[in-house]
């Protein structure tokens, strides 16, 4: 939930239930994704890590909580930087839940 990449003992923690995942597209040119996995039973407050130094923006490309996967980016009422989080933002994470960041290369 801190951003902060997870010691060798956490792994094995069963009260740790919110997960991280960082793939930076820099090798490739490519915008990072950041997966972020919400697997208990509550809402969590997650603090999003920065992109291999890069730090940029990052936008909400999907969220398991959405009805369809378009609904995110067309609401009528969405305000514009909804979708838009920085580098350790916290974010609240409805229970089990998903959610998929990309930031621009």
């Amino acid at each position: 939930r801190t951003g902060a990449p997870m010691r060798p003992q956490t792994w094995h923690d069963p009260g740790q239930r919110v997960l991280q995942m960082l793939r930076s597209g820099r090798p490739a040119a490519d915008a990072d994704a950041l997966v972020v996995l919400n697997g208990s039973l509550e809402q969590q407050r997650v603090t999003l890590p920065h992109g291999r130094g890069r730090g940029r923006d990052l936008d909400l490309a999907w969220d398991s909580t959405w009805e369809r996967p378009e609904d995110g980016r067309y609401e009528a009422d969405a305000e514009p930087f909804e979708l838009l989080a920085s580098p350790a933002e916290t974010v609240a994470m409805e229970p089990l839940s998903m959610r998929l960041y990309l930031a621009r290369p």
